[in-house]
């Protein structure tokens, strides 16, 4: 297996992978827009090679995690996930739940595909500009409440 796809089939195992754990944790809050974010960000440590071609794919990422986010976000899924007790339970639903979901992304057009990596990257762009706003009020309320000494 060439280098590139094996580091690409080893960071997408390692999103699955870190999704599960949230997943396992009780951590359900997914988001397109958060998960396009984390994913730049992992691939930006990677070499530059490896990240143009990255920004390259973005949107079908994008499609994929939007996709990805609603099929976890179903209420019956959810209710058998809360009830389910015991781990490997749990990791068998979400296992099966990712794969019925990732059939079921395969079946869809090219439009709708567009479609949804249009959307993804619209919330990626209103959380970006939500997070500067924030730094940008923390930063001005820590000039406020801790003012610059003067000697």
């Amino acid at each position: 297996m060439p280098k590139g796809i094996q580091k690409r089939t080893i960071a997408a195992f390692n999103i699955l992978a870190t999704l599960l754990a949230c997943m396992v944790t009780k951590k359900l809050t997914i988001s397109p827009g958060k998960a396009m974010f984390n994913w730049l960000y992992a691939i930006g440590a990677q070499q530059p090679k490896w990240f143009l071609g990255s920004l390259a794919n973005r949107n079908r990422f994008g499609a994929w995690i939007a996709f990805l986010a609603r099929g976890l976000a179903d209420p019956d899924f959810l209710m058998k996930f809360q009830t389910a007790t015991d781990v490997w339970e749990r990791s068998k639903l979400v296992g099966m739940r990712i794969s019925a979901i990732r059939k079921q992304f395969a079946e869809l057009s090219d439009s709708q595909k567009e479609e949804l990596g249009r959307t993804s990257e619209a919330e990626f762009k209103a959380g970006v500009a939500m997070l500067g706003r924030d730094k940008s009020l923390v930063m001005s309320l820590v000039q406020i409440t801790d003012p610059p000494a003067q000697e």
